[in-house]
């Protein structure tokens, strides 16, 4: 199924607002920082984010690198900065991903201004199994400044 929102749409830089609730400590983390997603080849976009993660007893930078790539038959997947797949680009749909026993859900939502264009978007994670139990639910605002150029002619494909 081909989602109404593609990766293309999303070129460009981003504030991150991340929450995390472990559901078994019952501690809350939060992430603020920044998501930025490039357009690196035809059909490639990489995924940046880097910020801070505070907690009750501490901060620490945090970062990561995801890479987005859409497949011959136009469909896009996020994998790891390894090449590991993570999941298939269906934010229309459920989102599931399996790390070794535990599983991942996943949601994802789009607000558009009244020109169509997408400003800010929603990702809830849900983490369950025997090493992990958490809720993450991440707000990505899209960074004020100029239309980028690469942005305009990604989203146009």
């Amino acid at each position: 199924m081909r989602s109404t929102t593609l990766p293309p749409a999303l070129v460009g830089d981003w504030l991150l607002d991340r929450r995390i609730l472990d559901r078994r400590s019952g501690e809350w983390y939060a992430v603020s920082g920044t998501t930025r997603l490039a357009a690196a080849d035809p059909g490639r976009i990489v995924w940046t984010e880097r910020g801070v993660m505070t907690w009750a007893s501490g901060t620490t930078p945090v970062e990561r690198e995801l890479s987005v790539a859409e497949d011959d038959r136009g469909d896009w997947a996020v994998s790891f900065a390894d090449g590991r797949r993570f999941f298939a680009w269906e934010p229309d749909a459920p989102i599931a991903h399996a790390c070794g026993s535990d599983a991942y859900r996943a949601r994802m939502g789009f607000v558009r201004s009244p020109a169509g264009e997408v400003v800010l978007w929603a990702v809830r994670w849900d983490a369950e199994g025997p090493a992990k139990d958490y809720r993450s639910v991440s707000i990505l605002r899209r960074a004020a400044g100029p239309q980028d150029a690469t942005r305009a002619a990604m989203s146009r494909r």
